[in-house]
């Protein structure tokens, strides 16, 4: 009985595989993951813009793209919003893919 469920739970978790590399798939979310994984406790968006060269805002649309797939979270300090790796299925997947 308990094995009948794994086809389905292996499917969800290609399914899932697939949905996080078609969003790492642009070498900016790639490089914006580089820099949150050097920041586990989260980092300002335009700490993330400074380190990468970019704009402020280049920065914020990619970040949404992330966090609508939940691959990223963010948390209000003070007057900024500090981004961090989720600690979701989305996310996990994300970190095991970045350390390959």
């Amino acid at each position: 009985m308990r094995g009948a469920s794994l086809p389905n739970n292996h499917q969800k978790m290609k399914y899932e595989t697939y949905r996080v590399i078609r969003t790492l798939g642009t070498e900016t979310r790639y490089k914006i993951m580089g820099v949150l994984m050097k920041h586990p406790k989260g980092i300002a968006v335009q700490d993330i813009a400074a380190d990468l060269g970019m704009t402020h805002s280049a920065i914020s649309h990619q970040l949404a793209v992330l966090e609508r797939e939940q691959i990223v979270t963010d948390t209000k300090r003070g007057r900024e919003n500090h981004y961090q790796i989720a600690k979701s299925q989305a996310g996990a997947v994300a970190l095991k893919l970045m350390r390959i």
